[in-house]
C-alpha cells in the first residue's frame, strides 16, 4: 500500500464540498493504483452516525505524462423524485428587480443585473400546493451564487407570513449548499385549508451584490403521516357469460349441487365440501391415496364420435399441488377419453382447457371427472379447491364421411319405406280390383235374378188370365 497522496476532508452537516487536489507522481508508473475513501472512525476524532453522500468522481492527468487524458465524465441527470410535488417552478424579476432566468433540466439560474429593493423582486415559485396538517415533508435543494449572499425559502400560504416554513440560506465561494429539511405544517399553525406557495427569494437582503444563483434539484415531498390515500375500491367483477352450447348443466353452481355429484372415499379421505357464491368449494383435510378419493362429476353428457369438443374451467387452491381432469364413460371401465393433470401455484387461480376429438364410438352417458385426491406420486397436502364456470362446447363436427355414412343408411331406410308402400298401394289396387269384380259379379246374378223373378210372374199372371177366360167361356155355353 504505497502511498501516492491524500488528506482528511472535514463535513459540516447536510454542506456539499467539492474538492479538488493536484498530485504528482514520483515514483514509477503503476497500473494498479487504488483510490480509496475511507469512512470510518478516523484516528483521534469523534465519529458519530451519519449518511454520507460522494459523486462525481474523477482522476485526470493534467501534464504531458505517459498517460493520455480521459474525457472529463459527464455529470448524470438526476433522477425525477418520487412523490415531489414540486413541479413547475416559474423564475422572475418583478418591480425593481431585473434578472435574466433560463433553466436546463432541474437547475434554475438567475443572473441578476438588479436584486431589487425586497427580497421578494427576484423569486423562483410555485403556486397552489395542498399539504396535510398532520403530515410530515421533507424539502431539499442545492444552491450557490457567484458573489456571497443571502437567499431564502418560504412555504406559506400567500396571507398568514408569520405561520410558514422559512429556510434561510448563506451562499459563499460559489460552492452548492446543499438543503436536506423536514417539517410537520400544524406545528408550525399552517392553515392547510388555504392553497400553498414554494418560493424562493433572490432579492435584496441588504448590500446583496449583482451576482450569478444556481438552484437545482428542488423537492418536497410528503414522508408520512397525514391522511393515506383511500385505496380505491375494486370494482365487482362481472359474471361470467355462459359460452354458447355448453353441454354443462349448472355450470356456474347457481343452483348449489344441482346436476353435480361429489364424491369423497370416507375410508380414505376426508372432505367438506360446499356449492355457494358460483363455486363448487372442496376443504380437502385428507385427500386419500388415489386421484378419485375425492373428486366432482357430471354425467349424462353425449359425446359423438368424430366430433371435437373443448372443456374449460377455473380453479383454485391455496396450496401447491396437482389436481386431474377426465372425459370419460361413466361406468364399467371407465373408459378415458381425454384429459391430463395439472400443477397449482398457490392462491393463484388457473384456467384449465382441453381441447380432444372424441375417437371411441358415441357415448350418450359421458361424463366430466375433476379429480383431487392423490395425484400422481408426491402426497397431496390439506388444502381448499375451488372450482368454478365448468363448460363443455362442441367445437366442430364430425367429419363428412362419418356424415356420408349416416346419409347413406338414411337412403336405404328411405328405399325401403318406398318399396313397403308401393308393395301396400299394389295390394290396395288388387284388393279394389277384386272388390269390384266381385260387386259387378252380384250385380250381374241380381239382374238375372230379377228377370227370372218377372217372367216367372208374368207366366203366372198370363197363366191365371188364361184360366179366368176359359172358366167365362165355359160358364157362358153352360149358361
Amino acid at each position: 500500500y504505497k502511498w501516492y497522496g491524500g488528506e482528511d476532508i472535514a463535513l459540516n452537516a447536510n454542506e456539499v464540498v467539492n474538492y479538488s487536489k493536484e498530485y504528482t507522481i514520483t515514483e514509477a508508473t503503476s497500473k494498479n493504483v487504488l483510490v480509496q475513501f475511507s469512512l470510518g472512525v478516523i484516528k483521534d476524532k469523534d465519529t458519530p452516525v451519519s449518511t454520507i453522500e460522494i459523486s462525481n468522481v474523477s482522476l485526470v492527468n493534467i501534464t504531458d505524462g505517459e498517460e493520455s487524458k480521459p474525457e472529463e465524465p459527464k455529470p448524470e441527470e438526476p433522477k425525477p423524485v418520487e412523490g415531489n410535488l414540486i413541479t413547475s417552478l416559474n423564475g422572475f424579476a418583478c418591480e425593481d428587480g431585473k434578472a435574466e432566468v433560463t433553466n436546463e433540466g432541474t437547475t434554475y439560474k438567475f443572473d441578476i443585473e438588479n436584486p431589487g429593493t425586497k427580497d421578494w423582486h427576484v423569486q423562483l415559485k410555485q403556486e397552489g400546493l395542498t399539504l396535510e396538517p398532520n403530515a410530515t415533508y421533507r424539502v431539499r435543494f442545492e444552491a450557490k451564487s457567484s458573489k456571497d449572499r443571502k437567499i431564502k425559502l418560504g412555504i406559506n400560504d400567500g396571507k398568514d407570513y408569520d405561520h410558514g416554513k422559512y429556510i434561510e440560506c448563506d451562499l459563499a465561494n460559489d460552492e452548492y449548499l446543499s438543503i436536506n429539511d423536514t417539517f410537520v405544517p400544524s406545528e408550525l399553525g399552517m392553515n392547510t385549508d388555504n392553497k400553498m406557495n414554494f418560493q424562493f427569494s433572490l432579492g435584496e437582503f441588504g448590500n446583496t451584490p449583482v451576482s450569478v444563483v444556481e438552484i437545482k434539484n428542488v423537492s418536497l415531498v410528503k414522508i408520512s403521516g397525514g391522511e393515506e390515500p383511500k385505496p380505491e375500491e375494486p370494482k365487482p367483477e362481472e359474471p361470467a357469460k355462459e359460452p354458447e352450447g355448453n353441454m354443462i348443466k349448472n355450470w356456474n353452481f347457481a343452483n348449489g349441487s344441482e346436476n353435480w355429484e361429489k364424491s369423497v372415499d370416507s375410508e380414505n379421505a376426508e372432505a367438506t365440501v360446499k356449492f355457494e357464491n358460483g363455486k363448487a368449494i372442496f376443504e380437502i383435510s385428507k385427500a386419500g391415496t388415489l386421484n378419485y378419493h375425492v373428486q366432482l362429476n357430471q354425467s349424462g353428457l353425449t359425446l359423438e364420435k368424430g366430433s371435437k369438443y373443448k372443456l374449460v374451467y377455473k380453479v383454485k387452491s391455496d396450496k401447491a399441488r396437482k389436481i386431474e381432469v377426465a372425459m370419460q364413460k361413466n361406468g364399467g371401465d371407465y373408459a378415458w377419453y381425454a384429459g391430463d393433470k395439472y400443477d397449482l401455484e398457490s392462491g393463484v387461480e388457473k384456467t384449465i382447457e382441453v381441447e380432444f376429438t372424441m375417437n371411441n364410438e358415441t357415448d350418450t352417458d359421458a361424463r366430466v371427472s375433476i379429480s383431487m385426491g392423490k395425484v400422481g406420486e408426491v402426497e397431496a397436502p390439506a388444502s381448499t379447491i375451488e372450482i368454478s364456470n365448468v363448460s363443455l362446447v362442441k367445437v366442430e363436427d364430425a367429419p363428412a364421411s362419418n356424415a356420408k355414412s349416416s346419409d347413406d343408411d338414411d337412403e336405404s331406410e328411405l328405399d325401403t319405406d318406398e318399396e313397403s308402400q308401393t308393395e301396400e298401394k299394389e295390394s290396395e289396387t288388387e284388393t279394389e280390383s277384386e272388390t269390384e269384380t266381385e260387386s259387378e259379379t252380384e250385380t250381374e246374378s241380381e239382374t238375372e235374378t230379377e228377370s227370372e223373378t218377372e217372367t216367372e210372374s208374368e207366366t203366372e199372371i198370363e197363366s191365371e188370365t188364361e184360366t179366368s177366360t176359359e172358366k167365362e167361356s165355359q160358364e157362358e155355353a153352360e149358361a
